[in-house]
């Protein structure tokens, strides 16, 4: 028994690491769990910070995670008309901690980019 609840970890793992919708239902026929823990930080501040780094804090952090979901979704429709997603996202989504400016680290983009995730999934 524990040893095909590792083969099935194992399955999971390969899964999560590159996520290609195509592979996942030609090699499992189906998709039950999505876990969605893509993110990146940056903590330049806006006024120092270059474009090309903004959007790829985005990229990765909103729209890869959105692309994602979306073809998870997809293809648990197409299977079995169900399953769960699970989005782990940061408590910078939700607040920025009260803290003095002395002890303030700079959370550059990241808690926007957070925020956005979470209000999509709301």
């Amino acid at each position: 028994m524990i040893i095909d609840e590792l083969k099935t970890f194992k399955r999971v793992i390969k899964i999560v690491s590159c996520f290609d919708s195509v592979q996942i239902k030609n090699e499992y026929e189906r998709l039950d769990l999505f876990v969605n823990n893509a993110g990146i930080l940056m903590t330049n501040f806006i006024t120092e910070d270059e474009p090309q780094n903004m959007r790829k804090l985005f990229e990765v952090n909103v729209i890869a995670s959105c692309i994602c979901i979306k073809e998870a979704v997809n293809l648990m429709k197409d299977s079995t008309g169900k399953g769960h997603v699970i989005v782990m996202n940061s408590i910078l989504g939700h607040r920025i901690p009260d803290l003095p400016k002395n002890l303030r680290p700079s959370f550059g983009l990241y808690p926007a980019s957070t925020h956005a995730l979470t209000a999509i999934c709301q």
